[in-house]
């Protein structure tokens, strides 16, 4: 008997020393908005001043999408950038999109100046895309389909549903409005969805182009040339300016399996539609100028997928 009371004295201390090893990193753990520093820094704007409405509480349960949208652009957004030509582009690719979404809220795009081809989405239809993207795609279609991406994980509650359950498994019951999207800009950019999530964004992505005007290979074409981008020039994951962002090539499914299935699936596709005409944009790229917001060209509307290799 005396044995056994000895294991399993040691088996408690174990198990204490293990639970003190576990407070002690919880509490010494660094403030949620701890990494907000360098992105103000990314987005060249300091926080916006709070308003009246930021700062009235309100429980988790209650958030609307759309308010907790606009309060995160006007928290955060005091990024005005209409006289960027960039910023103008994207946000006309957006609205060609837009009809497509269920939400009925309005969908906008920020721009970030950094190298590293990235994008990523908010709850409320932010949609935040970096200067190395548009650099690293060659066409609008497929510049398209990242947004269709990004738009797909707000379709599906991706990310306001796991805003709400951090917010609530972090006991979080009642805040303000305003500090609300203070953590919730923290989390998502912190956060990486499941390779589950990943895929039904891509398979959105793909339905969306489907059904507009763009070519359905803009979805494999854009993972194409984000694995190229990966292998061509290695960013540092570890550099303060890289690490608050979530990176396309470290927490999404292998470039290379993505780009090979819906290679095959726009394949399969023009096959089943060989009178269908759809529209690339290399032009419209390089001249960040929407096919919405001028002729288009006509060397541009392709009537097979071969013409985009």
């Amino acid at each position: 008997m005396r044995p056994a009371r000895l294991i399993a004295f040691a088996l408690i201390a174990a198990s204490g020393a293990a639970l003190i090893v576990v407070l002690y990193r919880m509490a010494s753990a660094p403030p949620i908005d701890a990494s907000f520093a360098p992105l103000f820094q990314l987005l060249g704007r300091p926080t916006k001043a709070a308003s009246s409405a930021l700062t009235r509480v309100m429980p988790v349960g209650d958030i609307d999408e759309k308010r907790f949208g606009d309060a995160i652009v006007e928290r955060f957004g005091g990024i005005k950038q209409e006289s960027s030509k960039e910023h103008r582009y994207v946000n006309a690719v957006m609205r060609g999109l837009a009809p497509f979404a269920a939400k009925r809220f309005e969908y906008r795009v920020y721009m970030m100046e950094h190298p590293s081809p990235n994008a990523f989405a908010l709850p409320g239809g932010i949609i935040f895309v970096t200067t190395g993207l548009l650099t690293t795609l060659r066409n609008e279609s497929e510049l398209a389909a990242i947004l269709a991406h990004e738009m797909g994980h707000i379709e599906l509650n991706h990310c306001m549903d796991s805003v709400r359950f951090e917010l609530l498994a972090r006991k979080i019951e009642a805040e303000s409005l305003g500090r609300l999207a203070d953590i919730a800009m923290s989390l998502m950019l912190r956060h990486t969805f499941s390779k589950t999530q990943e895929n039904e964004a891509d398979e959105y992505s793909f339905e969306l182009l489907k059904n507009s005007s763009y070519d359905p290979y803009g979805t494999a074409i854009a993972f194409i040339r984000l694995h190229q981008a990966s292998a061509d020039k290695p960013y540092s994951h570890t550099s303060p300016t890289t690490s608050i962002l979530r990176d396309y090539f470290s927490s999404h499914p292998p470039l290379q399996i993505r780009a090979n299935a819906f290679s095959h699936r726009a394949v399969a596709w023009w096959r089943s539609h060989p009178q269908e005409r759809r529209y690339i944009g290399a032009k419209n790229l390089s001249s960040r100028k929407s096919m919405r917001e001028g002729p288009s060209h006509p060397d541009e509307w392709v009537s097979d997928s071969r013409h985009i290799r």
